[in-house]
């Protein structure tokens, strides 16, 4: 089993240190390991989740599936439902769908302070055609209101290709800056692989 510092080819030696109940995100506990030979503890995350994430990014069951239907409103993306929805939802706080809805746009290459050329890498990790995200972008960058953002999210959303969604949202999001390089467990090699 490898530890993340140990992509190297160094050896190590992990083992589970502890389980780690949360008070809100994933509804199972977390897995702690710790590498002796690297000095590191280091935190296992269910399918879907992202480290600080209350919510998952993709709804997925416990072997990884990707689950389809009503579940994209248990994910980050259920901000862009909320928003969009005709009268005010009581249950998320304004901020905070206000605040997923801005990670989702990020996720999708949406986001006003990305690059062209960082939209383009995200267009090309969703398989997205790099027009429809460049026109999906230039729109959202003019909307101010929620309904019209969650309307172009949910829009590019429903144009990724369901299987791609797992990795490319993961990897969009590293490339967006908003969180570091996903990587996912392998139980037969016992070690941390990246996605892509």
């Amino acid at each position: 089993m490898r530890c993340p510092l140990g992509a190297d080819g160094s050896q190590c030696a992990v083992a589970r240190h502890d389980r780690r109940p949360r008070k809100s995100g994933p509804e199972h506990a977390l897995v702690v390991c710790r590498c002796r030979a690297h000095g590191v503890f280091f935190t296992v995350y269910p399918p879907g989740y992202v480290p600080y994430g209350r919510v998952a990014v993709i709804a997925e069951d416990s072997e990884g599936r990707t689950v389809q239907g009503e579940a994209l409103g248990t994910t980050i993306f259920g901000a862009a439902l909320e928003a969009g929805a005709e009268r005010e939802s009581q249950r998320m706080q304004p901020r905070t769908v206000q605040r997923r809805l801005s990670a989702c746009a990020a996720m999708l290459g949406l986001w006003t302070a990305l690059s062209e050329p960082v939209r383009d890498q995200i267009a090309d990790a969703l398989w997205l055609p790099r027009l429809a995200a460049r026109a999906s972008a230039r729109a959202y960058s003019v909307t101010r209101r929620l309904r019209d953002r969650s309307a172009l999210v949910l829009g590019l959303l429903a144009r990724v290709p369901l299987a791609r969604r797992r990795a490319g949202l993961l990897v969009a999001g590293q490339l967006a800056g908003l969180w570091g390089r996903p990587s996912r467990w392998d139980p037969g090699g016992q070690t941390l692989r990246p996605l892509v």
